[in-house]
């Protein structure tokens, strides 16, 4: 019996699919911590810590890597981390939730590498966006016609980096979050899509982001067959 508790153990404690998400920082110990997963566009909450000495811990299991938010009581803002099994660690100060570092995560490294790399896309098409709209009502087409070149160049730049990124990093689980966000905004064409996802690597193909394009592209292809199927009307 002794035995069968002691093997028991060791595998709880071994199990490939647990997370350890440990949280160090300098708010107060009064502070609740949530972390939220998003399914569907709706919040679901998942679990919750209260701070103790600067830090709080959340662990389960979990199968393939999805993103998750971490929201706290008394701070405004939040905290996007791609939960996975293994170890992660994550530190902050409570004044700049933007410069929170994350480690011991090989997502959350895509994800910064992502999210650096395309801040210069992104403040160049807030600029220009900033300045056509406030440039409606001013009677210059010339300079509109130009804003409206500057973004649609800026956003092609983006994109093609977006392309490339998923190119590269076939294997990468912000690759599928990448294509996600694409197909759910339609500036990608399904067969494009088909032909993207179709090279990652089939350990993604557990994810929710993966599924969901998937079930996309399936659902697509069902309602544009030229064939009648079984319930459809003659």
């Amino acid at each position: 019996m002794k035995k069968l508790l002691f093997l028991l153990i060791l595998v709880s404690c071994t199990n490939k699919n647990n997370f350890n998400l440990t949280l160090s920082s300098d708010v107060n110990d009064d502070e609740m911590a949530y972390l939220v997963q998003y399914t569907e566009n709706r919040p679901i909450l998942k679990d919750s810590s209260q701070v103790i000495r600067g830090k709080f811990i959340f662990n389960d299991t979990i199968s393939s890597p999805e993103m998750h938010y971490i929201f706290f009581k008394n701070l405004k803002g939040n905290i996007p981390v791609i939960l996975e099994p293994g170890n992660i660690k994550i530190s902050f100060n409570k004044d700049s939730l933007s410069k929170t570092k994350i480690v011991g995560s090989l997502s959350n490294d895509d994800f910064k590498k992502y999210v650096n790399e395309t801040r210069v896309f992104i403040d160049q098409l807030n600029v220009i966006s900033d300045e056509i709209t406030r440039g409606y009502g001013i009677a210059d087409s010339l300079k509109m016609d130009d804003l409206g070149k500057q973004f649609d160049e800026m956003r092609k730049k983006l994109t093609d980096y977006e392309f490339d990124f998923m190119n590269k990093n076939n294997d990468s689980y912000v690759s599928t979050l990448i294509l996600q966000r694409m197909v759910f905004e339609r500036s990608i064409e399904i067969d494009s899509a088909e032909v993207i996802l179709l090279k990652f690597d089939k350990k993604l193909s557990k994810s929710n982001s993966y599924k969901q394009v998937k079930q996309i592209i399936t659902n697509y292809k069902l309602s544009n067959s030229e064939s009648p199927r079984i319930g459809s009307f003659a």
